[in-house]
């Protein structure tokens, strides 16, 4: 956590619904927290120059007065330009993810037998329609090969479903934590997951965000349990389907049935241990934060 104090705001019911409030305080770009206390839930902010800005809408929210941004309240609707201005400026680098995994799909579907526009952004380096040690690439200055390979995808499913999965997790991270915390989650886990199919399965061309899309898995698997929190919330049922669909991977189930279904089971299974170590980690971090001094 920043050293920078968090403010209290006000207290609210566990059962109370503060997911419209926090997107409409983001949007405004004021940073937010909630977290779970002697069976409250308690907002925080960090910029105290806003703190008798924020506690009028609070009030105003708490009467029903408030017109949300990004949100229906009663009669009142924001502006669709400004919907969807503040929707963008709210999760950037959901979306930069998503439209670089579809700028990857394009690449390798021009020239997927060759791969010769893909080529530069393999884990491992092509020379002559070969697949050359990744020492080949480390030594031109190719660092960027380590992660790259997350944005390259093969077939409209391989990129549609993995699209999916990063906007429904990846967005409510950001609105809760911030884009920049969001971006490492994503850098972290992609390359813990590109490395790790690498060294399970070397000399092999692979690629997909499902090794960071599994890694937001195992970070709000985590997190939700340690912390209730009204945006970092995803269905357990999703998460259970997710677990069990990562299981039959592993254990070969796939292929049975489909062949040689190309799943890379260790960029899924690498990317979701870090992600469950980085969610138990910043979970742990925030959770002090309830009994803080200045509360």
């Amino acid at each position: 956590m920043s050293d920078i104090p968090w403010t209290l705001i006000e207290r609210f019911p566990l059962d109370k619904d503060l997911m419209p409030f926090l997107r409409h305080l983001t949007v405004l770009g004021i940073s937010c927290h909630v977290v779970e206390a002697d069976n409250q839930q308690q907002l925080l902010i960090r910029d105290t120059a806003k703190l008798a800005e924020v506690q009028q809408m609070t009030s105003q929210w708490q009467q029903g007065d408030l017109p949300l941004l990004g949100a229906n309240h009663g009669n009142v609707r924001p502006k669709p330009s400004l919907n969807k201005a503040a929707f963008i400026k709210a999760v950037p680098v959901t979306l930069l993810t998503i439209l670089l995994g579809f700028v990857g799909a394009a690449l390798v579907a021009l020239d997927q037998r060759a791969l010769s526009y893909a080529q530069p952004f393999l884990f491992q380096p092509i020379v002559m329609g070969n697949l050359f040690p990744v020492e080949v690439g480390i030594e031109r200055g190719e660092y960027w090969r380590i992660i790259t390979p997350m944005f390259l995808h093969f077939g409209i499913v391989h990129i549609a479903f993995n699209s999916l999965l990063i906007w429904l997790i990846g967005h409510r991270i950001e609105i809760a934590k911030g884009s920049l915390h969001l971006a490492l989650v994503l850098i972290l886990t992609g390359i813990v997951a590109n490395i790790t199919q690498f060294v399970l399965t070397p000399n092999t061309v692979f690629g997909g965000l499902s090794g960071a899309a599994y890694g937001l898995v195992g970070y709000i698997m985590v997190y939700q349990r340690l912390i209730k929190h009204p945006i970092l919330h995803f269905s357990n049922s999703m998460l259970i389907v997710l677990m069990i669909s990562l299981l039959l991977g592993v254990f070969g189930i796939f292929d049975l049935f489909l062949g040689d279904s190309g799943i890379a089971n260790g960029a899924h299974v690498g990317g979701l241990l870090v992600g469950m170590l980085v969610g138990l980690i910043v979970a742990y971090l925030d959770k002090p934060t309830a009994s803080d001094s200045h509360f």
